[in-house]
């Protein structure tokens, strides 16, 4: 099952600065909002400051 973040999905023409779901985030802090980040674990890219369950190389 998967889980839903509340809140609406942006639209393409008003997409955040920072983590395109850091608005949504139950977790995003204020670095979600403000930057960017892309950083890779196990062959798997994501962009997220505090990934749950995930390991860095």
């Amino acid at each position: 099952r998967l889980n839903t973040l509340p809140g609406a999905i942006p639209l393409l023409e008003q997409l955040p600065i920072g983590c395109r779901l850091g608005p949504r985030c139950p977790y995003a802090q204020r670095e979600c909002i403000e930057t960017t980040r892309l950083v890779g674990a196990r062959n798997h890219l994501y962009a997220c400051h505090f990934p749950l369950n995930m390991e860095k190389e």
